[in-house]
């Protein structure tokens, strides 16, 4: 991929090696994606969260593809999907006052929710994000820690102090040009692909302005293919106030 404009900085694939990004709070649209190779529904939400992706470039637009782990019971067991990101979704269906639960699925900005697959709709949230001023600034960095662990440094800053905080700190790791041939369920024998799934993710209460973030990245996620997307969450209304992202680091 190409170097981020502005708000994501590229660093060098050395041994514990740091990687640090920081930007001015400017809009942004960060797009969560509820995803599964078990259902028959989704590849076409997958190509556009990967033109998407690609997009990125050139607007502040952050993808996490989040796989759920409810549709393995129809024959084909996703290999990306998580517990924990079928239960990231059904909070936001408590938060959004919309009970069903349902792939594909896209969240813009923690606010709002629609067929991940509606390319029309998904420019139009995007668009209304990107007019809206960024809450916070979020500034990261991220360092191997151990063999498969990453330590994530994040700091939140913003230009007026705001009293009711009650914040959530989210890193993914997500990867990007992933693949599989399903050979049953639903999309049996069909190709599917990926960008920015996320490998694996961690949620810690922001506590001040600083958090440190531990996350045990699985031994087959190609880092050179990865990143890390750090955002603040407010715990109540699920918005999110202020995300970046950094390369990961080489931990040979």
């Amino acid at each position: 991929m190409g170097m981020r404009i502005k708000t994501k900085l590229l660093a060098a694939m050395v041994p514990m090696a740091i990687c640090m990004t920081t930007h001015a709070a400017e809009p942004f649209a960060l797009i969560e994606l509820f995803t599964s190779e078990g259902c028959s529904s989704c590849p076409p939400a997958d190509r556009l969260a990967s033109e998407l992706v690609d997009e990125s470039d050139t607007r502040n637009v952050f993808v996490l593809s989040f796989h759920v782990d409810y549709w393995d019971r129809l024959g084909w067991k996703d290999p990306y999907a998580s517990k924990a990101a079928s239960e990231r979704q059904r909070a936001y269906a408590k938060s959004l006052r919309d009970q069903r639960v349902y792939t594909p699925q896209m969240i813009v900005n923690g606010a709002v929710g629609f067929v991940g697959s509606n390319r029309d709709r998904a420019e139009q949230e995007i668009e209304r994000a990107l007019e809206r001023p960024a809450p916070v600034e979020v500034v990261a960095e991220a360092r191997a820690s151990g063999s498969d662990a990453l330590r994530i440094d994040a700091r939140v800053e913003m230009e007026v102090e705001l009293i009711h905080r009650d914040w959530d700190v989210v890193a993914a790791v997500v990867e990007r040009g992933l693949s599989q041939t399903p050979d049953r369920g639903e999309n049996k024998g069909r190709s599917l692909a990926h960008d920015n799934v996320v490998r694996a993710f961690r949620v810690e209460a922001l506590v001040g302005d600083d958090v440190t973030i531990e996350i045990d990245v699985p031994s087959e996620v190609d880092r050179e293919q990865s990143s890390i997307i750090v955002y603040v969450q407010d715990t109540r209304t699920r918005k999110i106030l202020g995300v970046t992202q950094v390369e990961m680091a080489s931990n040979e």
